[in-house]
C-alpha cells in the first residue's frame, strides 16, 4: 500500500473511534441528565389553598414537571385564612415516593411562620430543588401539607 494511502485510512480509523468514543460519552451524559416526572397531592388544615388570587379554585395537587439534576421549580399558591383568628403558617411534605426521594429533593417556601390575618390572601411561592445527583430516580410523589395554627 503506497504511504499516503496508508496515512489516510490509519487518519480514518482514529476519526471513526473517536467519533464511536464519543457517542458512548454523550449518551452517558444524556442518561445522567435524565427528566424525572412528579406529582403530588396538596392539602391544607386551618386555611385554604387556592390556585387563582381571587381564591376561587381550590388547588388539590401540583405538577412539578419533568424535572432534570440541578434544577429548580417553582409552583405559585394563594392561601387563604377562612377563620376569624390569625393562623401561622407552616409546609410539610409527607409520603415521599420512592421513600428516598425527599433526600434528592428539597421542597421549601417563602411564607414559613407568617402571620395570616382572618378572611386574608397570601401569595406563596413554593420551590422544588433537585439535587445534582439523582441516582436511580426514575420518578417520585409526595404531598404538600400547607396549615395554619393559632
Amino acid at each position: 500500500m503506497p504511504p499516503l494511502k496508508t496515512k489516510l485510512a490509519i487518519a480514518t480509523t482514529v476519526i471513526i473511534f473517536l467519533l464511536v468514543g464519543l457517542s458512548v460519552t454523550t449518551s452517558g451524559l444524556l442518561t445522567a441528565q435524565k427528566a424525572v416526572p412528579s406529582k403530588g397531592n396538596i392539602s391544607s388544615v386551618g386555611v385554604e389553598v387556592y390556585r387563582d388570587s381571587s381564591a376561587t379554585q381550590i388547588c388539590q395537587s401540583l405538577d412539578w414537571g419533568d424535572l432534570k439534576p440541578g434544577d429548580s421549580a417553582n409552583q405559585t399558591v394563594y392561601i387563604m385564612n377562612i377563620g376569624n383568628t390569625t393562623e401561622t403558617l407552616h409546609l410539610t411534605a409527607s409520603n415521599w415516593y420512592p421513600s428516598y426521594a425527599n433526600s434528592i429533593l428539597n421542597l421549601t417556601w417563602d411564607k414559613e411562620n407568617v402571620s395570616l390575618s382572618g378572611d386574608s390572601v397570601v401569595t406563596a411561592t413554593l420551590t422544588l430543588n433537585v439535587s445534582q445527583n439523582t441516582g436511580n430516580l426514575n420518578g417520585f410523589s409526595f404531598d404538600v401539607i400547607i396549615q395554619g395554627s393559632a
